[in-house]
């Protein structure tokens, strides 16, 4: 298992520099099933969710890319979140929507893992309090992320 990594501090907005900063961690192949049942405290399998979440991805590019493989971050704030294996910045953006966003990895992945949580919300049965509390979790981290104004964007 690797080290907590942190965004640099010169990126944060002024106001969030005295705020303990998010770290992140990448978690293993094998550990991905369990980090998943805890983001999304679903009855769903790994293999299905990782589907959920690359159709998510696909209608978040207009059908541009496909994923086929994820990697699992887990957050030192109790959070966790997916990043679609990809090698160049991701171009969000949908005809009937009001968004074009480039974006790493990382920021769709944070946006995809935001859908993911809301799609499973509307067919699953009502919020948990493990469910609020992960969904409290990502938009802390979301405050500390590069990309954030981007990403704001995009899940508004």
């Amino acid at each position: 298992m690797s080290d907590w990594t942190y965004f640099p501090r010169a990126t944060l907005a002024p106001h969030l520099r005295r705020r303990k900063p998010i770290g992140r961690q990448r978690v293993g192949a094998e550990e991905l099933g369990r980090l998943l049942a805890g983001l999304t405290h679903s009855h769903l399998s790994a293999d299905i969710l990782l589907t959920v979440a690359s159709q998510q991805l696909c209608w978040l590019t207009d059908g541009r890319i496909d994923c086929p493989s994820w990697i699992g971050m887990r957050l030192s704030n109790m959070g966790a979140y997916l990043i679609p294996e990809a090698q160049h910045a991701i171009h969000i953006h949908r005809h009937d929507r009001q968004f074009d966003e480039m974006l790493a990895a990382d920021g769709a992945g944070l946006c995809v893992t935001f859908f993911l949580i809301q799609s499973l919300q509307n067919r699953e049965v009502p919020w948990s309090n493990d469910r609020r509390r992960i969904w409290k979790s990502l938009y802390s981290f979301l405050d500390q992320h590069p990309e954030s104004k981007a990403i704001r964007n995009v899940l508004d």
